[in-house]
């Protein structure tokens, strides 16, 4: 009978290290896990939401989310980044498809808010959740500028904006997003008419100034 040589070294699969949760090097893994957390979180909020309900939803272990977060407060945080990167990125290319006026963007941004809210409305829960339990300077990390300076500086290269109200960009967008977000949580009729009611405002058709009456006589 001939016995069979043994693999070298080099050939046998690597195995992981003692007490390593499995799953833990897959980028998809953690992607799961902060998709799971903002539907939790935003379904729950933090405080009644646990890590063993987010691991379930995420289909993975709690030591697999641990692996990735080191608590619970850092997936929360971590949740509302991805999600606050996941509209921006949809807004920013709203805006740059539309690239006619600022004002247009500006309507722009918030159709495609709106798509958000209808699309994933724990997305926006979240949001509203993020605002009352993370501090300021957690939101102000999260909160991206490059849209919006990007927004202000084609404004300012057409004509539209003057350089020195670049300042107010940031706060006139925050306000509709805000608005809208809070205004029509969970109602897609009243978040469309937000929206509509923006556009109308911002291209000056919702108030018409009167028309003053000459005296006769």
């Amino acid at each position: 009978m001939t016995t069979q040589p043994r693999p070298s070294p080099a050939a046998q699969p690597a195995r992981r290290g003692p007490g390593r949760p499995r799953n833990t090097d897959s980028e998809e893994t953690k992607l799961r896990i902060l998709d799971a957390a903002i539907e939790s979180f935003g379904a729950g909020g933090f405080a009644s939401t646990s890590s063993q309900t987010i691991a379930a939803v995420a289909g993975v272990t709690p030591a697999t989310m641990y692996h990735h977060f080191v608590n619970k407060r850092q997936l929360y945080v971590a949740a509302f980044q991805h999600s606050v990167d996941i509209a921006w990125r949809g807004y920013g290319e709203a805006a740059t498809a539309t690239g006619t006026s600022f004002l247009d963007e500006l309507v722009a941004v918030v159709d495609a808010a709106v798509r958000v809210m209808q699309r994933r409305p724990a997305m926006t829960m979240l949001a509203i959740r993020a605002a009352i339990d993370l501090g300021r300077g957690d939101l102000d990390r999260t909160i991206p500028d490059g849209v919006m300076a990007a927004m202000a500086a084609r404004a300012v290269a057409r004509g539209e904006l003057a350089p020195d109200d670049v300042v107010y960009v940031r706060p006139v967008v925050e306000m509709m997003l805000w608005g809208v977000s809070v205004i029509g949580r969970g109602d897609t009729n009243m978040q469309e008419r937000c929206a509509e009611a923006i556009d109308l405002i911002l291209h000056g058709r919702l108030v018409q100034r009167p028309t003053r009456r000459r005296r006769t006589g």
